[in-house]
């Protein structure tokens, strides 16, 4: 009662009060804005060390999405649902559409999304650097305060833009991939700071570490082949069985892969490793994986030209870089409590050489190899936080897909059995890191569910109905994506 009376008189006083105006739903304006959801954005300042009040303070970015219709005073007084980013280093800007995608639903009529930026990141006072020793850049200008650009410091902020802006509202937290592991540690600090909450992507406290994160990527690559393998006429037809991917990878690195004579320009290991692990991030590119592994081997004519096309517009299109990723604070989180090794960093290449043996790899790992080539300010978490889980006090929804590149399915396997009976965990067959993403799927009904009722019990039944990936190349949709992808709709090809 004190906290919320202290609360109340600061926003009275405008110490930590801030005002919303109207903005942009999407931060890309490429995207056309939606016709009858609206967004107003704050900036608030609070303490880069919560333990000193009187210390200096950064600023915390705020964006607030709901249905135009909504009157401000709903806005202000009604339930809120807030949105916790993957990452770390990744600002909420990635959240828009997904944030939309649920209001459209036609099941939050009356609620608010709340999507912040960690500190650290997008438009909160971010971390950035202008010279190529980045970490001790750093360290001379925040001194001793870069260790509170931290998960546990990002944590406090969420606890402290609720306790101000719904200090007695219905309150709900979702989090996808790390932002599963900010509300874990928002949950260890203060257990009852919403009614309910939601995990998407588990980044497990213990398990969920950058040295390890490629192996789990290729594990993903090996289950989606035998799942191929076994239940797909075409794939059993050419794959036959999951080691044709690792005679391909070694014929590459051999320089004895027929068909790399043949392309126009040959493809690596290196090319095709990172190339896999992005398909696999998709749930829909993913089914494209076999195709390619046959036109590899089999290399006819008309494999050649699909390849062909194939390389050409994966080098032309690129990776697009996001403007509103703080690589240094997400380097600075991941080696200061996301590796398995805690008692010494382990050295660039003692991360790098497991890689070569991979055949999918988002690169996770190998960025870090890289960042421990220079400095980098780490920090200690306390014990009675690291590596723990939460005590789960409300209800709580997790919803991870058995395909997840990203995040171990095995990570929601241990979660769930730590959170206990308030915990109602949702398996989606075949998922990849956030099904809920998907209009109108299985995961978004139960996760729709969840959020209006606190039980998504009733919704869970529609999780046998699930359908098989198309690995044959059925549906109208999967040949409309192998023409853009290989330049024919014909995604086994002649």
């Amino acid at each position: 009662l004190i906290q919320k009376l202290l609360i109340l008189i600061a926003i009275v006083t405008g110490a930590i009060s801030s005002d919303w105006s109207e903005c942009t739903v999407y931060t890309n304006s490429i995207i056309p804005e939606p016709d009858t959801i609206v967004a107003e954005c704050a900036m608030f300042d609070v303490p880069i060390d919560h333990d000193q009040d009187d210390g200096d303070n950064i600023q915390i970015f705020v964006k607030r999405i709901h249905h135009a219709e909504l009157s401000s005073e709903s806005v202000d007084d009604g339930d809120a649902i807030w949105l916790l980013m993957g990452g770390p280093g990744f600002s909420g800007s990635a959240l828009e559409s997904f944030a939309v995608n649920l209001l459209s639903s036609g099941s939050l009529t009356h609620k608010t999304l709340y999507i912040p930026d960690h500190r650290g990141t997008g438009r909160s006072t971010p971390l950035v650097c202008k010279t190529t020793e980045c970490g001790k850049e750093l360290y001379q200008r925040y001194q001793d305060n870069i260790h509170h650009f931290s998960t546990t410091a990002s944590a406090y902020d969420v606890i402290h833009l609720i306790d101000i802006l719904q200090p007695v509202q219905d309150v709900t937290i979702y989090g996808w991939s790390y932002g599963t592991y900010l509300l874990n540690r928002i949950l260890q600090l203060q257990p009852s700071i919403a009614n309910r909450v939601v995990f998407e992507g588990m980044c497990a406290p213990d398990l969920c570490k950058w040295d390890v994160f490629d192996k789990n990527t290729n594990n993903v690559l090996m289950d989606l082949l035998s799942l191929c393998v076994h239940n797909s006429v075409k794939c059993g037809q050419y794959i036959q069985d999951v080691s044709l991917v690792s005679l391909i990878f070694q014929q590459i690195d051999s320089g004895t892969l027929a068909c790399n004579q043949k392309l126009k320009k040959p493809v690596s290991s290196q090319f095709l490793r990172a190339n896999f692990g992005s398909m696999l991030a998709n749930a829909n590119t993913r089914n494209f994986i076999a195709p390619i592994l046959k036109r590899l081997y089999y290399c006819s004519d008309s494999d050649i030209q699909d390849l062909d096309y194939l390389i050409n517009i994966t080098q032309s299109v690129g990776d697009q870089p996001d403007v509103t990723l703080s690589t240094a604070l997400s380097n600075v989180i991941i080696l200061s409590e996301m590796l398995t090794l805690d008692a010494a960093l382990p050295t660039p290449d003692q991360l790098r050489k497991p890689l070569e043996s991979l055949y999918a790899s988002l690169g996770q790992t190998s960025s870090i190899a890289y960042a421990l080539q220079s400095y980098w300010p780490v920090y200690q978490v306390p014990d009675n936080l690291h590596n723990q889980y939460a005590k789960l006090e409300v209800p709580g929804l997790l919803i991870h897909g058995t395909l997840d590149p990203q995040t171990a399915f095995a990570f929601s396997m241990r979660a769930s059995m730590q959170y206990g009976s308030n915990l109602t965990m949702a398996t989606i067959p075949y998922g990849f890191h956030q099904p809920s993403a998907i209009s109108g799927s299985c995961a978004q009904n139960i996760l729709l569910q969840f959020l209006v009722t606190g039980n998504p019990k009733d919704s869970l039944k529609c999780i046998p109905e699930i359908d098989f990936p198309d690995f044959d190349g059925q549906l109208d949709a999967t040949k409309q994506l192998s023409l853009y992808i290989l330049g024919t709709s014909n995604v086994w090809g002649n």
